[in-house]
């Protein structure tokens, strides 16, 4: 079969027809701007993406292909233009480490005016899943049906483990990951009780940048970029490096840079600067 190239033919004929199905779309967290624009165009306006985890080291470990700034920037780009994402936080990944989990709070502080998780979970172990296959190697060990089976089937445990398509598992290093898990945990509620308020949000007026920051603790309401501040900013709505950064203003920007994340108005992750405002068209009212 011919591989599938959605951006090139579904998604432009689903925009042509304009049918309003109503379609969810599950998606990789890698999707740029533009594509997430055309999703919208084309009538898609919820999505899954594969997010997950706000630590590059334990996307890494899960084999994602992205990193923690790939998934924050992809959330703003989601507010913007319109589509909401329905995403799982995971934790519990054999090796994984646990101060990655201090940081990830650090990071859902950060941005707590973006859609929040659906749930935070434990990753769970599928039949047929790489951990199914390579428990041992991954770090795995004693899997088991579900409890949930013995409850509903009433069946040996032999019979059960050829039935089961979920299982409990241990780790060989005895951990548990409940343990290190709390201020991801409490950083996450803290996410969902504040998905009522305006956020933080960029009115470009030409000259200056105006960021509006209605956030719970915001060190102020109104910051007014202009000049190298304001470029550094709107060219930092897509994840850059420093290096980036200072060839686009011809000077540099490592200053600059660190006074926006030091107003809490831009965050670095993964050696990456991202500005975190959600853009408004200037001729919205900001209240």
């Amino acid at each position: 079969m011919e591989k599938a190239h959605y951006f090139r033919d579904l998604i432009p004929e689903l925009k042509r027809r304009r049918l309003n199905l109503g379609l969810f779309f599950e998606v990789r967290a890698k999707l740029s701007k533009q594509q997430l624009r055309d999703l919208h165009d084309a009538g898609i306006r919820t999505i899954q993406p594969g997010v997950e985890s706000f630590s590059t080291d334990v996307l890494r470990s899960m084999r994602k292909g992205t990193t923690a700034v790939q998934n924050v920037q992809l959330l703003k780009w989601c507010k913007e233009l319109g589509v909401t994402p329905f995403w799982n936080l995971i934790y519990g990944f054999p090796g994984e480490n646990p101060d990655d989990y201090e940081a990830t709070a650090a990071v859902i502080d950060a941005i707590r005016h973006l859609q929040p998780p659906y749930s935070l979970g434990r990753v769970r172990l599928d039949r047929f899943s790489p951990y199914f296959f390579d428990a041992a190697v991954l770090g795995i060990r004693d899997i088991r049906p579900d409890r949930s089976y013995h409850h509903i089937y009433g069946l040996p445990d032999d019979q059960l483990a050829n039935l089961a398509y979920y299982f409990e598992y241990d780790y060989d290093d005895g951990r548990d990951p409940d343990t290190y898990i709390g201020k991801t945990r409490a950083a996450v509620q803290r996410w969902h009780g504040e998905a009522h308020h305006d956020g933080l949000i960029s009115v470009d007026h030409g000259d200056t940048l105006a960021v509006w920051d209605f956030r719970p603790r915001a060190l102020r309401t109104l910051t007014i970029l202009e000049g190298a501040r304001r470029a550094a900013y709107l060219y930092c709505d897509q994840h850059r490096s420093a290096d980036d950064v200072t060839a686009h203003l011809t000077e540099p920007g490592d200053r600059i840079l660190a006074e926006l994340v030091q107003d809490q108005i831009m965050i670095h992750l993964d050696g990456r600067y991202l500005s975190l405002a959600v853009p408004r068209p200037a001729s919205e009212t900001v209240h």
